[in-house]
């Protein structure tokens, strides 16, 4: 995968991380190595970065280990309370400190009110409902939230049942969440387009028309992508996966497309 990629490329940080010597530093090198977090490390990582002199955040900013705590905190399966509260520290520790600053007061802060926003975006989660996606709308201004979300966003696409009550006219309520999150970030566009394209490649159990109707809700979501300065990966898509695609939707796509583009000119006239 491209985090365990970047995880393996990155021998430099690990050996810096290494090289602070001790258990809990080649803990955490291991960890990063393995892309793979235990309870053990959660715990260890917490004793760390709560002590008087806490490792470099940047321990904690590395690509693969945000990944890991991000998919720990909207996504673990774990029962254990302290567990889940330590890696919704750690993750509002990680955002909120920045390694060329000092830690202040107002630093404080600011990890207490992202680790109360994460904390009111957990309850909402459990259990996860219709109603929930509304209020989750109130809090993806931190891209933390955002991030995370979008992978509860791909975990509900990805399910075969997904779809079992599907109506056209009414589109999934985590679907208008994800335009919202893409609007909004940037940054987190090609996560976006990672939960699109996953869900069109997802077999789901309903009937074939239904099916059909789905992807081409689906279409329509990365036609909106494209719209948002996000042309190019978009196209690049479809072009490397048009053979796997219902060609009516590939040809229904690209008409689109230069059908805004036709609008685009006139608007520049």
């Amino acid at each position: 995968s491209t985090g365990r990629g970047h995880a393996v490329r990155d021998v430099s940080f690990l050996l810096s991380v290494v090289g602070k010597g001790g258990a809990e530093a080649a803990r955490m090198a291991r960890t990063i190595h393995l892309e793979k977090i235990t309870m053990a490390d959660v715990d260890a990582l917490h004793r760390l970065y709560t002590s008087d002199e806490p490792p470099p955040v940047t321990h904690l900013q590395n690509t693969s280990m945000l990944e890991m705590l991000v998919r720990e905190v909207f996504a673990g399966t774990t029962q254990n309370e302290k567990h889940a509260l330590q890696c919704r520290y750690l993750l509002a520790y990680a955002t909120c400190v920045s390694p060329d600053c000092p830690i202040t007061e107002e630093t404080h802060l600011k990890i207490e009110d992202t680790l109360e926003t994460l904390e009111k975006v957990f309850s909402l989660l459990q259990p996860l409902t219709e109603q929930s996606w509304g209020k989750l709308a109130e809090h993806i201004h931190l891209p933390v939230v955002a991030h995370g979300l979008l992978l509860c966003i791909e975990t509900q696409l990805c399910d075969p049942s997904f779809f079992l009550n599907f109506v056209p006219s009414s589109p999934p309520l985590c679907l208008l969440l994800h335009e919202r999150i893409a609007v909004r970030h940037a940054a987190l566009r090609p996560h976006a387009l990672h939960v699109l394209t996953r869900a069109l490649e997802s077999d789901y159990a309903v009937s074939e028309m239904v099916q059909s109707r789905v992807r081409e809700l689906l279409m329509q979501r990365l036609l909106y992508l494209f719209s948002l300065d996000f042309a190019i990966p978009v196209l690049t898509y479809i072009e490397e996966k048009q053979s796997k695609l219902d060609t009516s939707l590939v040809v229904a796509f690209v008409l689109e497309v230069r059908r805004e583009r036709e609008r685009e000119r006139e608007r520049e006239r």
